[in-house]
């Protein structure tokens, strides 16, 4: 499974990048945590001077706030920030799904 994580920096910053799970070495682990946050995110509270994530794989993707971020799922954040890749983090679907409403990329049809 494809993961990509986008940090949006307080000053509008944006880092991105993507990790195949398969080549991790607790890839069902991932992968079941994936699926948990993608099914039901966590409420998403954005805060002041923090920065926020978009948390995406396959045609779905969940906003989570920097403060939100704790355990397993910061552990992720982080693995694929540091060590994935920005142009596998490129090669994503045209639209994704967002708290039940479908977003199209601009300039993908």
């Amino acid at each position: 499974m494809r993961v990509v994580v986008t940090e949006v920096g307080w000053d509008g910053s944006i880092r991105r990048s993507a990790l195949e799970t398969a080549g991790l070495p607790d890839a069902v682990r991932w992968e079941h945590l994936i699926e948990q946050i993608l099914a039901v995110p966590p409420q998403y509270r954005a805060a002041p001077g923090s920065p926020v994530y978009v948390i995406h794989a396959g045609d779905r993707a969940v906003l989570v706030g920097e403060d939100n971020l704790a355990g397993a799922l910061h552990e992720l954040v982080r693995t694929i920030l540091q060590t994935g890749s920005p142009a596998l983090a490129a090669k994503q679907p045209a639209t994704v799904t967002i708290a039940g409403h479908s977003y199209r990329a601009p300039g993908k049809r």
